[in-house]
């Protein structure tokens, strides 16, 4: 499966990206929302992350515009920064930063999971 990573620190996408790699998913990094949300109608993906302090535009907002356009995908927000009880009402799952990649892991599979029954695929716009 397909999933998105947007992280404005290149070094903590690209730790996200190897552990997508070692769960046997492919991922595509962004390191800000705005290019994010104008890629958004050609990506192809089953589940998007998202860092919430993103430069240019919250991390939240993104899940905001995103749902609107792409309510079915899953959205794990992972943050030091623990959003609001209003992320509830946009993201899937919330995970502080730091975490461990086990719980990475666990979080993605189960999202993943979930997208794979049927729910969560960005179809890319033909």
């Amino acid at each position: 499966m397909t999933v998105v990573v947007v992280e404005d620190n290149p070094r903590v996408a690209d730790l996200y990206v190897d552990a997508l790699a070692d769960l046997g998913h492919a991922a595509l990094a962004f390191w800000d929302g705005k290019s994010f949300l104008g890629a958004l109608p050609a990506l192809s993906a089953h589940l998007v992350i998202l860092d919430r302090q993103l430069p240019g535009i919250d991390g939240l907002e993104i899940a905001r515009q995103m749902r609107t356009v792409r309510p079915d995908v899953p959205i794990l927000m992972i943050s030091g920064n623990p959003p609001t009880q209003a992320c509830a009402a946009v993201v899937d799952r919330v995970l502080g930063k730091p975490c461990t990649m086990d719980q990475f892991a666990d979080a993605v599979t189960a999202l993943l999971a979930r997208a794979g029954r049927g729910a969560g695929m960005i179809p890319a716009e033909r």
